[in-house]
């Protein structure tokens, strides 16, 4: 598997991952809506065609803003992404 691992998300507002860190590199390209980012604390707005870098250790979230939105997510060497992604998918569909 590439050292790079590429996701597409999307969520309704409020939506998103609480505060974690992990140990690769992580970036966010915001492809429609509004999207807050919490980074060590600091929380910003970002707009569609925003990109956002977070180094790997760094504690971070992100919730979806008004009207919801969507994002490219770029995760670096090391990332579990996809899988966990993918088992997430799996265990959703069992508990229907």
């Amino acid at each position: 598997m590439s050292d790079l691992q590429v996701t597409y998300q999307t969520g309704e507002e409020g939506v998103g991952p609480p505060p974690h860190s992990h140990n690769w590199d992580e970036s966010f390209f915001i492809t429609k809506g509004e999207v807050l980012f919490t980074c060590d604390g600091s929380t910003s707005k970002c707009n569609a065609g925003t990109f956002v870098h977070v180094l790997g250790g760094t504690v971070h979230a992100f919730s979806f803003g008004p009207g919801g939105g969507e994002i490219l997510e770029i995760t670096g060497k090391g990332s579990n992404a996809i899988r966990m992604f993918t088992d997430i998918s799996q265990e959703s569909a069992r508990v229907r």
